[in-house]
């Protein structure tokens, strides 16, 4: 038996050697995909702090589940369809104005409790939208009365546990530039110690 495998090895082992030329690969043969045929297997479109910009399947996502929570999605680049649906946010009476505004002061996103509105810039990355999802978070765990009547320091503490608690989703500047904002953000409330990220 042990002769008849070694005999049946051999034979394979020749046969290999001989017909190597039908065994190797065709590929050398293939010219190359041009940039054209390439095109479909476009690289995600990455935000300055190196995070992944939304899709748009991905806002169509956010934009279904914030439906079925009664909150408005509203993007900057919308159809017009989309933008009527904004109401006014405090001294904004139209979104142009709030999306100038946010530019002018590199404001992100925001989500308006009092108006159930949650609105993004063009270009936004994930971890902006998931910001805005955690303040989302937030009231519906307290509460809307509650929640407005939170400090700013509060709701944002929160958020940055959240960006914490997820951190292997975020890229080391995108920590970095939360980290940066929250302990603004507690200056701002008259908290000296700053965070440190270990």
């Amino acid at each position: 038996m042990r002769n008849h495998v070694k005999e049946i090895a051999q034979a394979i082992k020749k046969w290999l050697v001989k017909n190597k030329d039908l065994l190797s690969p065709k590929y050398k043969e293939i010219a190359d995909l041009t940039s054209k045929e390439l095109d479909w297997m476009a690289s995600r479109k990455i935000g300055n702090l190196g995070g992944n910009i939304l899709k748009s399947i991905q806002i169509r996502k956010l934009r279904g589940i914030l439906k079925q929570k009664g909150i408005i999605l509203i993007v900057d680049g919308d159809v017009k369809n989309i933008v009527k649906l904004f109401k006014p946010i405090d001294n904004f009476k139209s979104f142009e104005e709030l999306t100038l505004f946010m530019k002018n002061n590199n404001k992100v996103g925001l989500f308006h409790a009092g108006t159930k509105q949650m609105i993004l810039t063009k270009n936004c990355t994930e971890i902006v939208a998931f910001l805005e999802m955690c303040h989302l978070k937030h009231f519906e765990e307290v509460g809307e009365i509650a929640y407005k009547g939170f400090s700013t320091i509060k709701k944002e503490m929160y958020v940055w546990k959240q960006i914490l608690s997820n951190r292997s989703k975020w890229t080391e500047a995108e920590l970095k530039d939360s980290l940066k904002y929250i302990n603004k953000e507690r200056k701002k409330a008259g908290i000296t110690e700053p965070i440190k990220i270990k």
